[in-house]
């Protein structure tokens, strides 16, 4: 493990990512000027005569994006809730994460890790990748919820092709841009004794299967390879949101049909999961003993049955069930019986409590595999965790939330968690940097679990503001300005303020749901205001 001084010799990726990283924060900081400048009257020369170009230019400004980023009106839906999940659950895979990263390398007191795996409690850190769970019924519950909403308002009429492709667009410009990072310059930041055994590996995947995650088929193949450990959650949610709208049409239009096939998926994708893991004799888990904190990808069971999608599907689905019986309870105009309340919010509280902890009796020292009792556990746990958090959108959304509402839609909640897509793209190269990059054994206890957790956090959203302000905000703008399909009538505004294009459904659709404004509306009424004069210096 010796580290010899290499230089910093620059190859012909390094100039390509670096030359794009450049760029656009150049252009970044150009617009940003000109936003700036023609707030003045001095400078209002300069302020183009064009909307469209106008628009495009606005697009680019880091003032316009981070306006747009902290803006906030509250849901009629009571959906705000959502941010505030998002943005927990974001903070407990980066604890994960950390956890994964700290404990799978060289350690101090080795008594610290092993002691964990007999103990109940520890079960809130080796169960955490339940956590991720949560993403996929939230995707589905606001899929199927905002779908349907579109429906009543467009009459059926809504191209599923236009929502693929802006999903993509959605996802996959920023999610390059990482890729690019890892797959060139990251290699040649640092150093230090672990440095190619963690950088290294991970840089020699990146070049090999970095065209499976821009394919989004990277947790089918070279799963050996895997790009970006984290980067498999982004393909199964993909390949879920493609499968979900035809569903949602059928809800729509034939509610007895849709149901019926809505049930029938979530049924298959239970049954999947089951014999996958009672045929490969897999964990019911992912059980992070040391080899596999080291290295998740080389573990059968993280290949096999935590990545693929067809694996996965199930809390995605529960979620989309959810949704669909919050559009009955609004259009129906439904209370809930307050008997219904409480025995949710029990019922609800054990699914999520038993789920984390029922996983102790798989780290039972001794024990014998059972391949039944391993599938059983492998196909429902994911369910009845996802029934839990279902039940606290419904809850906290129908105004059933009691003292976990003000916590779950503070203020100041809402612009980190439109930053968590970012964040969770950003934080696990910085982690492995901090790693890799040591020179000296880490010392395991929760206190310092916490404490890096919270620095991964601090750095991790810092990191996702200069990815959404330079790449994210920026190129979903103008996808809207030239690809929209109400056309630049729209992009104007002349359209009302509550209105909202086809595709901006799955922008970010908890930012839609709370915020019912288009980017074009907000950019339209800066520039009245300016016009107004209420602008001056």
């Amino acid at each position: 493990m010796c580290t010899i001084n290499k230089g910093f010799n620059l190859t012909i990726g390094d100039i390509i990512t670096l030359s794009v990283i450049f760029l656009f924060a150049s252009i970044v900081s150009m617009c940003t000027g000109y936003d700036l400048l023609r707030q003045f009257r001095t400078f209002k020369w300069i302020e183009l005569k064009s909307d469209v170009g106008h628009n495009v230019v606005i697009s680019f400004s880091a003032v316009a994006n981070i306006r747009k980023l902290l803006a906030h009106k509250k849901s009629p839906d009571g959906l705000d809730c959502i941010h505030g999940l998002k943005l927990i659950s974001v903070f407990l895979i980066i604890m994960g994460h950390r956890l994964m990263f700290n404990l799978g390398s060289p350690l101090v007191n080795t008594e610290f890790i092993e002691g964990f795996y007999g103990r109940i409690d520890a079960m809130i850190l080796l169960n955490g990748p339940i956590v991720v769970d949560t993403f996929f019924t939230i995707s589905g519950f606001l899929v199927c919820y905002l779908l349907l909403q579109e429906f009543n308002r467009r009459n059926g009429k809504l191209s599923f092709i236009a929502l693929y492709i802006h999903r993509y667009v959605r996802l996959t410009p920023v999610y390059m841009v990482v890729l690019g990072f890892y797959a060139t310059v990251l290699a040649k930041i640092g150093s230090g004794p672990l440095w190619q055994r963690k950088v290294g590996v991970e840089v020699e995947r990146c070049v090999a299967s970095w065209w499976a995650n821009i394919l989004y088929i990277n947790n089918y193949v070279n799963t050996d390879q895997l790009c970006m450990f984290q980067s498999w959650y982004i393909t199964c949610d993909f390949h879920l949101f493609i499968i979900s709208p035809p569903i949602i049409w059928l809800l729509w239009k034939k509610p007895r049909w849709g149901e019926i096939s809505l049930a029938f998926v979530t049924v298959i994708s239970v049954l999947v999961a089951f014999f996958v893991t009672y045929w490969g004799k897999l964990d019911a888990l992912l059980l992070l003993y040391m080899k596999t904190l080291s290295d998740p990808i080389a573990n059968n069971t993280f290949r096999e049955m935590y990545i693929p999608t067809h694996t996965r599907a199930s809390p995605y689905f529960i979620g989309m069930a959810a949704g669909y019986l919050r559009y009955l309870i609004k259009k129906n105009d439904t209370k809930m019986p307050k008997i219904g309340v409480w025995l949710g919010w029990v019922v609800a509280l054990v699914l999520i409590e038993g789920t984390i902890f029922s996983a102790w009796v798989f780290y039972l020292p001794g024990r014998e595999y059972n391949a039944l009792l391993n599938a059983i556990y492998g196909a429902f746990h994911r369910i009845t965790w996802s029934v839990g958090t279902s039940w606290l959108i419904l809850a906290i959304s129908t105004g059933n939330g009691a003292f976990m509402e003000p916590i779950l839609t503070w203020r100041p909640i809402v612009p980190l968690s439109r930053l968590t897509y970012c964040a969770f793209l950003a934080h696990g190269g910085l982690q492995l940097y901090s790693v890799a990059s040591s020179g000296n054994p880490f010392y395991g206890s929760v206190y310092n679990l916490v404490w890096f957790t919270c620095g991964d956090i601090v750095v991790s959203f810092l990191a996702a503001l200069a990815l959404s302000l330079m790449f994210e905000s920026p190129i979903l703008s103008l996808e809207k300005i030239f690809l929209k399909r109400e056309g630049a009538k729209e992009q104007t505004g002349s359209s009302s303020d509550s209105s909202c294009c086809a595709s901006e459904v799955t922008v970010d659709i908890v930012e839609q749901a709370t915020a019912s404004q288009c980017s074009a509306n907000m950019a339209r009424n800066w520039r009245q205001t300016n016009a107004s004069g209420s602008a001056k210096p």
